[in-house]
């Protein structure tokens, strides 16, 4: 029988790719995270912490806490370097500038960026305030890992090339997956979260050297938290926010600066914290220094 137009099935139309991102990091169980990706999480954890506690009497800090009047409270979650409790998107807020301040943070060299500094601030934060386990914050640390990673094989270098801050640009609609990982959403709210953290996406390079760097991460902590607590909520944004004609690929990068097909290659793979590496620093400067510091000495 010959099969006319009339009766041809529609295509389907493509799945956008924060939806696609969104299925794949709902999928990811602690049983998939082998020793590589245990240790890489666990080192993460000890590394950023560290970073943070060193980095918490910055100056800036003091400066963002009196412009937004942050003030302890009797419950939420710590504030490292302190024995004082705010709520928990104020520590992901505080934490995370804290975690950055120094440049001593941990690196990704697809990512052109630190995705440790944004995602353990996120999840100790909302983990204190939602009581979860370890395991379920080493899960949730590889769901937003998986898409900071895959939007930078999609986005790299040519998005740092152009004076983006990717740690930051990138790192928020990682915290929002991996936020609402923790929060235990369902795949649409997942894309719903990423969706609207990618309206957060935010830091120029032209801030290097200057407070405002680590702004960038704190309030990309904070905000990618931010969106996976509306999307629990009930709020609204278009999954096709990353990939739409007005999206952020097309915005942020221009209609042939960007490889899509790159981000969701592979997606039922192994977890990308499976395979990739964080450089721990030695010096408190870009990664990029450490070379020309060693030939020195």
């Amino acid at each position: 029988m010959t099969t006319t137009a009339a009766t041809q099935a529609p295509p389907e139309a493509p799945v956008a790719i924060l939806s696609a991102l969104a299925e794949r990091t709902s999928r990811i169980r602690f049983e998939d995270l082998d020793d590589h990706a245990r240790r890489l999480v666990r080192t993460a954890f000890v590394d950023t912490v560290g970073v943070a506690l060193a980095g918490s009497d910055f100056a800036g800090i003091t400066a963002i806490r009196t412009a937004t009047g942050i003030t302890p409270a009797a419950t939420g979650s710590l504030v490292l370097g302190t024995a004082e409790r705010v709520p928990a998107l104020d520590a992901g807020l505080l934490n995370g500038v804290a975690a950055h301040a120094l440049d001593l943070d941990d690196g990704n060299s697809a990512m052109g960026g630190h995705p440790s500094a944004m995602l353990v601030p996120a999840l100790l934060a909302l983990g204190e305030e939602t009581d979860a386990s370890d395991t379920d914050v080493a899960v949730a640390y590889a769901a937003g890992y998986e898409v900071m990673v895959r939007l930078a094989y999609g986005m790299n270098p040519g998005h740092y090339q152009r004076g983006w801050h990717p740690t930051a640009t990138l790192g928020v609609i990682g915290v929002a997956a991996a936020a609402a990982r923790l929060l235990g959403l369902s795949a649409e709210r997942t894309a719903t979260a990423m969706a609207v953290a990618v309206s957060h996406a935010s830091g120029v390079k032209a801030n290097f050297g200057t407070m405002t760097k680590s702004l960038h991460v704190g309030q990309a902590v904070r905000n990618g938290a931010f969106a996976a607590r509306l999307a629990e909520a009930g709020f609204t944004a278009n999954p096709g926010a990353l990939d739409h004609d007005q999206g952020f690929l097309r915005l942020y990068q221009g209609a042939a600066g960007y490889d899509a097909s790159r981000i969701v290659a592979g997606l039922d793979g192994p977890p990308l914290a499976c395979s990739e590496r964080n450089p721990i620093k030695i010096y408190a400067c870009c990664h990029s220094t450490h070379g020309a510091i060693e030939a020195a000495r």
